[in-house]
């Protein structure tokens, strides 16, 4: 009997601690569903502004600014931009280490889809946000595309088919006809000048009359957002492979610079960044767009260390905010070397109106320079016109006085009344006891008709000719200054 009793206190005892913990945990995680939809919903909303802001910034930028070289434009890209999507179930991809693609297994693809993935984003997201630069890889897969030119995208593993993707631009462009757009594929696996050739004729295809002709039919400063819009033009493409040469529209990898820190360290990504923007001139020599990768790029042991977990939490995160802050911290001192920017996860910490917003700010600056220089001419040349009016009253004025007048150095002032003697805004002579004698025009015209009546003429007659001559009393003499 009192074993029963026991059992039964038992038994009462666990149903009340388990019926507890179910209500604590029941309701723990309805709170906690409650606050994660409360954000996510707070996220789209901010998301779907930023990308209505962003849609048409090229369409609505003003006049002075479309009429800039692109190469001199702030624009916002992606890194990787169509890494959004990477098939598990495809092989390893070929840009991978072979000694990995031996170890081909689905938890080696879990891994490397988690570091592999740089957006978050699919290309029309991407364009609403604002992007107008994709960085893109292609690859011809063996076995799964010899009937057709399904030609895939990759990073760590094969993703959509390019066809996909460039069906959505041009979906994009057609709905969107004044924004210009920057594709630039640079990376080529198992290709062959046969591959390269059809891949080309179904581009032209696919955006007939839409792509902004190559040097050298137009210039560099020809290339301007109102240029393209008058011309119909949308699409840029840069193909960094030699036969692209042989089609007018395809830009070669000479007009385009993108250089890599190849760091997992931010301080060493900024240094590096920062040096290299501004050697922009002599990497590119003829002129070109200039690609700054505020990008990390991890290590395999990195990637060993934090296996189950993703680029996005361990590294591109933190270096997207820092890259939004450095562009705010670094614009003023840096504009003149930005062109192209890109990130990992470009919905990230308003990135996109970051870059955009730049635009502005760069001519806003050069207003205010502008409008500073301005200023100091007027009050330079107002310093002039007092030293003038000054002189042509006193006639004869020691330079000390003058600078002691005018709070200027003695020297600044010979140097200016030697600007002013020069400009022929002033007539005179600065004579060997530091003075300055004021000879107005008509008398200097009457010295020199002297001197060519007498033809050879002494100094000391000249000296005693001109003491006739110039009048030192202001009060008889009528100033005239040109």
């Amino acid at each position: 009997m009192q074993t029963n009793t026991k059992i039964l206190l038992s038994y009462t005892v666990i149903m009340i601690i388990g019926s507890y913990s179910f209500y604590l945990v029941r309701n723990y995680n309805f709170e906690n569903r409650k606050y994660y939809m409360k954000k996510r919903q707070e996220e789209k909303k901010r998301l779907y502004k930023m990308a209505q802001h962003n849609e048409n910034w090229m369409r609505d930028l003003p006049l002075f600014l479309k009429l800039k070289p692109l190469t001199h434009l702030f624009i916002p890209g992606s890194h990787q931009s169509f890494s959004d999507l990477l098939n598990k179930k495809l092989p390893i991809a070929t840009d991978v280490p072979k000694f990995l693609r031996f170890v081909d297994s689905p938890w080696a693809r879990k891994i490397i889809e988690r570091w592999g993935r740089c957006q978050e984003l699919h290309v029309t997201d991407q364009l609403r946000f604002g992007i107008r630069y994709f960085d893109v890889r292609v690859a011809f897969l063996p076995g799964e595309c010899e009937q057709s030119l399904d030609i895939f995208l990759l990073h760590g593993l094969y993703g959509r088919p390019i066809k996909e993707v460039l069906d959505e631009i041009y979906t994009f462009i057609s709905d969107h006809p004044e924004e210009i757009l920057i594709l630039d594929i640079n990376h080529f696996y198992n290709f062959n000048d046969e591959l390269h050739r059809k891949f080309l004729i179904q581009l032209e295809h696919l955006f007939n009359g839409k792509f902004i002709p190559a040097p050298p039919s137009l210039s560099l400063n020809q290339v301007t957002v109102n240029f393209a819009q008058q011309h119909g033009f949308q699409l840029l493409l840069f193909y960094q492979q030699k036969l692209a040469e042989q089609f007018s529209f395809t830009w070669p990898s000479s007009y385009i610079a993108s250089p890599w820190a190849n760091t997992n360290n931010l301080q060493h990504l900024w240094q590096y960044t920062e040096n290299i923007l501004t050697c922009r001139d002599q990497i590119l020599p003829k002129g070109g767009f200039f690609v700054t990768q505020c990008i990390l790029t991890p290590t395999w042991w990195n990637i060993v260390r934090h296996f189950k977990k993703s680029l996005r939490t361990v590294m591109a995160t933190k270096t997207t905010e820092q890259a939004v802050s450095w562009l705010k911290k670094n614009s003023i001192l840096l504009m003149p070397f930005f062109n192209i920017v890109i990130v990992d996860f470009v919905e990230l910490f308003d990135f996109c109106t970051t870059v955009i917003q730049l635009n502005f700010h760069f001519e806003f600056l050069i207003y205010n320079v502008t409008l500073l220089f301005s200023v100091c001419i007027l009050m330079y040349n107002d310093r002039f016109i007092s030293i003038v009016n000054q002189l042509s009253i006193s006639f004869v004025v020691s330079m000390e006085e003058l600078a002691g007048q005018f709070q200027m150095r003695s020297i600044d002032v010979i140097d200016r009344l030697k600007n002013l003697l020069a400009d022929g805004m002033l007539t005179g002579v600065i004579d060997d006891r530091g003075k300055f004698i004021f000879v107005t025009e008509d008398e200097m015209k009457a010295i020199v008709t002297f001197v060519k009546q007498r033809g050879r003429v002494s100094v000391d007659d000249l000296v005693d000719y001109s003491n006739k001559l110039i009048n030192m009393d202001p009060q008889d003499v009528t100033l005239q200054c040109s």
